[in-house]
């Protein structure tokens, strides 16, 4: 699968989808079924898991409505309307990942190269880094299209990745990281 291959709405229920499984498998979601089977408050159980495994009760709601489904069990959905519209009633409670991860909602590039190395231990903007250098300098439509940004972030984050390699020495500086 390519960013070119799913777009708009396929991109984004392949994304969900991709998220249940990984943030909240299988597994999990039988166990949120089983108790949210025994309380009449269910919405209250998927924001425990949601808060618990720090991700979007979104995420949790229908990953627990798929494992339903594929065991055949007879459940009345939670995704609805009332669901949605307490959602959101809440939803600015709920600090968003770049404030969590990074102190702010909008972080600089730089901020985020950095924060983001240090808490995922990623190699993946040492690599961007290096390919730019490789290429003779800086390359945002190239940033833009593999990381599904837009433009004007893709320009920001080239001149961060730029400035942070000091590409100026032809790379030795990265090269020695």
């Amino acid at each position: 699968m390519t960013l070119h291959a799913l777009q708009g709405n396929n991109g984004e229920i392949f994304a969900e989808k991709f998220a249940q499984y990984l943030l909240f498998p299988d597994d999990l979601a039988s166990q949120c079924l089983a108790r949210m089977k025994d309380t009449s408050d269910r919405l209250a159980v998927a924001t425990w898991y949601a808060g618990h495994y720090d991700i979007s009760v979104v995420t949790v709601v229908r990953a627990v409505q798929r494992v339903a489904e594929a065991c055949g069990e007879s459940f009345e959905k939670l995704d609805t309307q009332e669901f949605f519209d307490r959602w959101k009633a809440n939803r600015d409670q709920v600090p968003t990942v770049a404030l969590k991860y990074f102190g702010t909602d909008k972080p600089t590039s730089m901020e985020y190269i950095v924060r983001a190395e240090e808490i995922f231990r990623t190699p993946i903007f040492k690599a961007l880094a290096g390919f730019q250098c490789a290429q003779g300098g800086r390359s945002p439509a190239f940033l833009a299209a593999t990381l599904n940004i837009g433009l004007a972030d893709a320009v920001e984050l080239s001149h961060a990745l730029w400035t942070r390699a000091h590409c100026a020495d032809g790379g030795a500086s990265l090269k020695s990281r």
